[in-house]
């Protein structure tokens, strides 16, 4: 009867341990799944500005500048555009000023002077490529700004980048940032 008693226990003890790990589990699931959903919802991107049969334009406003000795670069526009060549990448493009703070000439090599960075891996620059966006001028005089687009492939989805100018990082999220809003 001891042994019988003892069976019964466990089975209980296993029972009542069983039920308190799916209550766990199944909590801790709906807090993740509530998490996501609510980033989703807080994301600045107007879904009004998709349209339909095109490549799905996004554009998102940021305000995102860094200033050094030798020049002051900012970032004010995201636009962001399925790859038409592959639907593993999109096509991002940062609209960005470069302002010559130096006496000195500054010569943009080919815009491969920039670099984009998407969870520390390299992107491909593709402003060669790009042909509808205006770009930034080659050479820049003392004192002189510019104000173009570099255009990226990163893989889709991305909502966090870093730019990378020289020794400057231009940090932008498109997740919970209070400083986006949306065309």
């Amino acid at each position: 009867m001891n042994k019988k008693n003892q069976n019964n226990k466990s089975t209980i003890f296993f029972a009542i341990t069983t039920f308190v790990l799916i209550c766990i589990i199944g909590t801790i699931t709906f807090i993740v799944v509530k998490e996501l959903y609510s980033v989703k919802e807080n994301m600045p991107i107007d879904n009004n500005e998709i349209k339909e049969g095109t490549n799905n334009l996004i554009t998102a406003n940021v305000n995102v500048k860094i200033k050094t000795k030798t020049f002051e670069l900012s970032c004010d526009k995201l636009e962001i555009s399925n790859n038409i060549d592959t639907i593993d990448y999109d096509l991002v493009s940062f609209h960005v000023n470069l302002k010559n703070l130096t006496n000195q000439k500054i010569i943009l090599q080919d815009y491969k002077d920039f670099y984009c960075l998407v969870n520390n891996k390299l992107q491909i620059n593709i402003t060669d490529k790009d042909t509808e966006r205006k770009r930034l001028s080659k050479s820049l005089n003392a004192n002189e700004s510019s104000n173009g687009y570099i255009t990226f492939k990163v893989p889709k989805n991305t909502k966090v980048f870093n730019l990378k100018y020289e020794d400057a990082l231009l940090h932008i999220e498109l997740l919970n940032n209070e400083n986006s809003n949306l065309n």
